[in-house]
Order: C-alpha cells, then sequence, then structure tokens
C-alpha cells in the first residue's frame, strides 16, 4: 500500500502538537517528552484540551486545537491539504500574514 499526503499531514499533526503542548512524560525516561503512542489517545488529549485547555495554545483564539483535530482526522480523504493548511487562521494569526511570506522568492518554493 501507498502512502499519500494525508499520511504526511498527519505526522505534521503529531509533530505541531509536541512542540505546542510538550507531549507526555516518558514513563521509562522522565526526562523524555513523546507523543500519544495510539491515534485514539492522541484525540482524547484533543478532546481534553478543549474542554480544559492545558496552556495558551489550546485557547479557542489560538485556533491551534481545530488545526490539530483537522491534521489528525480519523478519515484520510478529511484531512486538509497542505496549501489550505497555511492558509488556516492559526498561520495567519501567529505569524502576522501567510506562511508564504516567509519563505523566500524562488523556483524551488513554487
Amino acid at each position: 500500500k501507498s502512502y499519500t499526503s494525508p499520511v504526511d499531514l498527519y505526522s505534521y499533526g503529531v509533530t505541531l502538537y509536541m512542540l505546542l503542548s510538550g507531549g507526555d512524560v516518558s514513563r521509562s525516561r522522565h526526562s523524555q517528552r513523546i507523543p500519544p503512542m495510539k491515534h485514539s489517545a492522541l484525540r482524547r488529549r484533543l478532546l481534553e484540551a478543549e474542554k480544559n485547555p492545558p496552556g495558551e495554545w489550546a485557547k479557542p483564539k489560538i485556533k491551534a486545537l481545530t488545526l490539530l483535530k483537522d491534521l489528525t482526522a480519523d478519515d484520510p480523504a478529511r484531512r486538509s491539504t497542505a496549501t489550505l493548511v497555511k492558509q488556516r487562521s492559526f498561520f495567519t494569526t501567529q505569524l502576522g500574514g501567510p506562511v508564504d511570506d516567509l519563505l523566500p522568492d524562488c523556483e524551488f518554493y513554487v
């Protein structure tokens, strides 16, 4: 079975979750932080964060949770494209403008 871009977007969602939340403390190495090991655990963490924001990143005005839930949707067909993800208000608000404005003008990024 070949992998498609929705898998990459899911991986990006897990990475973004780790960057924003700090992840979970490892049971075996307390100095190490890890992502939830199962999809259901990640989705549960996102729902918990929505009900009781554990930090600024999870507050509704930041819009990170809606992005993370989209990136890690159960159905890969429901995940946004990279082009649409870059346009999400999480990025435009937190970065002060479109993601593409941060990239140098060159053909490599087109």
